[in-house]
């Protein structure tokens, strides 16, 4: 009993951390693009079940949203928003039809629920032709995301890729504490998740 009174503490404390959220603001030049239909793919993917989410809110273009496809543990809308997907399933999706105007923007809330080992949950954004294929980006595991997010903590680093189709720019809206970095065995896992998320897509939509 004396331990789990000593213990307390530090469970209230981790579990106080796991609620945390981190927020981004992301905007989107997608002047190369302007009058072409196409999809805004907003995809999580499970890695270690650790009870994340993600939330899409503040959604701004001078381009026009058309039909909305939820995919997995996804609900609500991309635009006005919110939207949110959770790591309850393997893939979840909000999948955007959208005629592109010159930019877009929008505001990305992330829990930061990661225990050091595991493979992260992972959050990526795909810009799609008419066709459901992703614009073409310096992503290395061949899915070309235009933005990456391993959550890794408060301290996950966003990754984002070249194009060019679009450039992204993103900005942390808050962040406080360190987490220890994933393992290189965690990296490669999520790289793989990402490819398979690619493949269940192909699958299920034929976008390649």
């Amino acid at each position: 009993m004396n331990r789990i009174v000593y213990l307390l503490p530090l469970v209230l404390l981790w579990a106080r951390a796991g609620l945390a959220d981190q927020s981004y603001d992301v905007t989107v030049n997608t002047a190369p693009l302007n009058g072409m239909m196409g999809y805004l793919a907003f995809d999580f993917i499970s890695g270690t079940p650790a009870g994340n989410a993600a939330t899409i809110s503040n959604f701004s273009s001078d381009g026009a949203p058309g039909m909305l496809t939820d995919s997995g543990s996804a609900t609500g809308t991309v635009s006005p928003g919110p939207g949110e997907m959770t790591d309850s399933q393997f893939f979840n999706e909000l999948l955007q039809g959208f005629t592109f105007g010159k930019q877009l923007s929008f505001e990305l809330a992330l829990s930061t629920n990661f225990v050091a080992g595991n493979v992260p949950d992972n959050f990526s954004f795909y810009l799609l032709d008419s066709g459901q294929n992703s614009f073409s980006t310096s992503d290395p595991t061949g899915s070309d995301a235009l933005l990456s997010i391993d959550i890794t903590g408060l301290d996950a680093t966003p990754v984002v890729y070249t194009s060019s189709s679009a450039t992204l720019a993103i900005t942390p809206v808050s962040g406080m504490v360190s987490i220890p970095e994933p393992s290189s065995f965690a990296i490669v896992m999520v790289a793989t998740a990402l490819l398979l998320a690619r493949e269940f897509r192909k699958g299920t939509a034929f976008r390649r």
